[in-house]
């Protein structure tokens, strides 16, 4: 049985400060401080509202103030939450997904009205009118991908992303831009054009 099928639900928080101004020492005391209020107010809403668990980062001015796990990260199997814990954040990490395609599009890397055919190699000759912004849209017209056991949900056991993204090949169910759907395989594409432009080399570059 995959394990994150039975997990209560786990709480992730990225909490991210700019300092202005000075960056001397003593500039980050009053961040400190705040820090340490913080740990002690994630302690306590833990214990009130019965969260399993929970992994925070507070970074001010380039510099770490406090990255901690409270609780457990899992419950089947039991496992404590640690800085580097990973969490199933599921669709919430489309929107980082979306903000780092649109930085590569800022810089020049990657252009918001070429085709993903140009950046993810290996896709159907159905795809080739489906732009960076169609993804990044829910207008592209993919069809969904279907998961182990035919279903269209999350499944513990994805492991290779071309195979997963290979069940959605095919027709498109609508035009591309013709018509709103909300698309999971979408922001997979984006997730693959990011790793291949961006460079990254991590758990899945066999498929890069």
């Amino acid at each position: 049985m995959a394990p994150s099928r039975f997990l209560l639900p786990m709480l992730l928080i990225i909490v991210s400060a700019c300092l202005q101004g000075s960056t001397d020492e003593s500039s980050f005391d009053p961040a400190r401080r705040e820090a340490e209020d913080l740990d002690h107010y994630v302690e306590r809403v833990l214990a009130e509202q019965g969260v399993p668990g929970m992994s925070i980062a507070v970074v001010r001015g380039g510099e770490i103030l406090l990255a901690k796990g409270y609780g457990f990260a899992s419950l089947e199997p039991l496992a404590p939450a640690t800085a580097q814990s990973l969490y199933g954040l599921g669709s919430i990490s489309k929107q980082f997904a979306a903000t780092a395609v649109m930085m590569l599009v800022q810089d020049g890397d990657v252009g918001l009205d070429s085709p993903i055919n140009q950046y993810v190699p290996n896709l159907p000759d159905s795809w080739s009118e489906v732009t960076v912004r169609h993804l990044l849209t829910h207008t592209s017209g993919i069809r969904e991908e279907v998961w182990e056991g035919g279903i269209f949900e999350f499944d513990q056991y994805e492991h290779v992303q071309f195979e997963v993204l290979r069940t959605a090949f095919g027709p498109l169910d609508s035009a591309p831009g013709e018509r709103w759907a909300y698309s999971n395989v979408g922001y997979r594409l984006l997730g693959m054009l990011h790793s291949r432009t961006a460079g990254y080399r991590g758990a899945n570059r066999e498929f890069l």
